[in-house]
């Protein structure tokens, strides 16, 4: 028998993280359901690492899985391994994890808020050299 669960509304105490570029690690991907219109897409999670106010956020954003030369997935791939994918090549996204890389945040406000988003990913300057040690 239900009880009649009480809910108190509250404002959310979510903080925004500031526009900026922070240094970050790409932490992980899942592939999503397709969209309609722009297809299969793949969301790429970043967790900021930069010791600052906001380290530790984790922030997502998604991806179409086209890999042509100007795609986001392929901009993003390329600034995570810190070189270019030639034409032709098979990446497998694993291989992107635990990789460091400078992250654009971004804001996109509506009427009643602001949200952060991940603008762009760079190279990152602490790019690992060792193959076992992909973290910074």
């Amino acid at each position: 028998m239900a009880t009649g669960l009480t809910l108190k509304a509250t404002s959310g105490d979510y903080v925004v993280v500031d526009e900026g570029i922070y240094q970050a690690e790409v932490t992980g991907y899942t592939q999503e359901e397709d969209h309609p219109e722009y297809g299969p897409r793949v969301r790429i999670q970043v967790t900021i690492r930069d010791g600052g106010e906001f380290d530790g956020r984790e922030m997502s954003g998604l991806c179409s899985v086209k890999f042509s030369a100007k795609s986001k997935l392929r901009v993003w791939v390329e600034a995570a391994i810190a070189r270019k994918v030639e034409d032709g090549e098979d990446f497998n996204l694993d291989e992107i994890i635990g990789r460091p890389v400078m992250m654009q945040v971004v804001h996109r406000k509506t009427a009643d808020r602001s949200y952060d988003n991940i603008g762009m990913l760079f190279p990152s300057k602490k790019q690992s050299t060792s193959s076992a040690g992909k973290r910074f």
